[in-house]
């Protein structure tokens, strides 16, 4: 008589999405056919897990070869992306279109009804015709209500009328001040009509920073006009061959399973490093030239740094790469969409290594005179005594000089230095500082406001707009007082540090000013 299977078991796999049934006339048969189906099933889910992670490793190799693909294109196509600017568009960004906000009171009206539920004033009912006296109550407790409503309402009418008063104090205030701004931006532009040297120099700051490069690029620049030969002089900082991208693909190896990054060959990177280096070279020459609407330039001098660590000494070093000097005309003859970069720099009497990768420095045809014609000699400030002084009396002047001369002690620490520039009546610039540090260093503008009541964020607004035009890498605003919130969410995502009066006196008491106070007289 043949077995009969008694016992039986339904087996599934969620992941295959399969269901067996498997029966054994004995326990141990069913188990061990149970054991051999659960290994088939392991044995092919693995399979279809390596199968799948081959093909998402695929997928991501295809993924970091488009951006391999657009990162390359981005910088090959560097002379492609030409930005030209006005001098109208550049001081109509200066000008302040805000608007003060509508007038929006936080006062709560108060109502009769309101006034009724506090005092409990009840309603009337058929009660009142069986007792007089509920009615007589109800009466009284209505007209307390209404006096107090009236009282509240007269009260609400004054505060309102306050509160409108002050609005249209700090309106006033605000029309006043954008009023002022403005017409020193319109000031400004006459200014620059008529040839001004330092605006001539903001301008074509404005148009170095309005140019577009690749993300990864740090822009660091100097420039100097020289109106004698309407020269332009600019110094720019360059990205060195650790910014510039080497991988043309990432491929995927089916047989290890995994993706293998390819770069550019020695050779071949070379060659588009040193293009990168022409084009950047060319652009800036040409987005300059272009942009200069009122003839202000004849020639430029264009000079190209790099910032790197010298191997022999692990110490920071700077080399001027590439040098060239070209004239308006002759540069209007080029075009750029037909050129040969190498032999176009070289056409313009272009001064490079063979190699630039060599960092091989080559002597500028001009260099930036840092001896800024705003700079003056700093001097000490007068009468502060270091036993409970208190800066908010000090005169206006010498909290300027004062605070340039604690931050030349913080800058002097690493190798900086910082000048003081003569007063100006656009609120510019009260000190530069200069760090020659590739990380954390760059151009500071510094300004100093001796307030004895809150800063106006029209002042961060101002420094914002002064770091812009100096091609600073950072502003920092100090004052004895205090910000308000508007003030901090302006500089919040910018790269501006706010020091108010407490922060002051730590910085002050940490540099060796001791006793120092600030008492503001409200």
């Amino acid at each position: 008589m043949p077995n009969k299977n008694y016992y039986r078991v339904v087996l599934s796999n969620d992941f295959l999405g399969l269901s067996k049934e498997i029966s054994a006339p004995t326990r141990y048969e069913l188990d061990r056919k149970v054991e051999n189906q659960k290994r088939i099933w392991d044995e092919r889910v693995q399979r279809e897990l390596i199968k799948q992670d081959k093909e998402q490793m695929k997928l991501k190799a295809e993924k970091l070869t488009k951006i391999d693909e657009n990162k390359m294109a981005e910088y090959r196509n560097i002379l492609q992306n030409i930005s030209i600017h006005t001098s109208t568009e550049y001081y109509n960004s200066l000008i302040d279109y805000s608007t003060f906000n509508d007038f929006s009171s936080k006062l709560l009206i108060p109502t009769l009804n309101q006034v009724k539920e506090e005092l409990q004033v009840p309603k009337q009912s058929l009660w009142e015709f069986l007792f007089k006296r509920k009615k007589v109550l109800r009466l009284n407790k209505e007209e307390e209500a209404k006096k107090t409503y009236n009282d509240r309402y007269e009260k609400y009418k004054e505060n309102l009328n306050k509160e409108k008063e002050a609005y249209e104090k700090y309106k006033q205030l605000f029309i006043e001040e954008q009023n002022k701004k403005n017409n020193l931006v319109k000031e400004d532009k006459e200014k620059f009509i008529n040839h001004n040297l330092e605006q001539i120099e903001k301008y074509f700051e404005y148009v170095l920073e309005k140019s577009e490069f690749p993300k990864e690029f740090i822009k660091h620049y100097e420039l100097q006009y020289i109106p004698e030969t309407k020269n332009l002089i600019i110094s720019y900082y360059l990205p060195n061959a650790e910014i510039v991208p080497k991988i043309i693909q990432h491929k995927y190896v089916s047989a290890r399973n995994e993706i293998d990054e390819i770069i550019l060959t020695d050779k071949k990177f070379e060659k588009f490093y040193n293009d990168v280096i022409y084009m950047c070279c060319l652009k800036t020459i040409k987005e300059i030239f272009e942009s200069d609407d009122l003839d202000n330039l004849d020639n430029i001098v264009y000079n190209g740094w790099i910032k790197y660590i010298d191997k022999s000494t692990g110490q920071d070093a700077n080399s001027c790469i590439i040098t060239v000097e070209t004239s308006k005309e002759k540069f209007s003859n080029i075009n750029l969409e037909n050129i040969d970069y190498k032999q176009c720099i070289k056409g313009l009497k272009g001064i490079f290594a063979p190699s630039i990768l060599s960092l091989t420095p080559v002597t500028p045809y001009m260099n930036i005179n840092r001896e800024d014609s705003r700079f003056i000699e700093s001097r000490e400030a007068s009468n502060i005594t270091l036993d409970g002084f208190n800066l908010a009396t000090m005169p206006w002047e010498d909290f300027e000089y004062f605070v340039r001369e604690l931050f030349d002690k913080m800058f002097n620490v690493n190798g900086g230095e910082v000048k003081v520039t003569q007063a100006s009546h656009d609120g510019g610039v009260d000190a530069i500082a200069f760090d020659d540090d590739p990380i954390r260093g760059g151009k500071f503008v510094i300004q100093a406001k001796r307030y004895n009541n809150v800063v106006p964020v029209s002042a961060v607004r101002d420094l914002y707009g002064t770091m812009i035009h100096e091609g600073a890498t950072k502003g920092i605003l100090v004052t004895t007082s205090f910000y308000g919130k508007e003030a901090y969410d302006f500089a919040q995502d910018k790269p501006i540090t706010l020091i108010d009066g407490q922060a002051l006196l730590g910085l002050l008491n940490k540099y060796g000013y001791n006793n120092l106070t600030i008492k503001i007289n409200k």
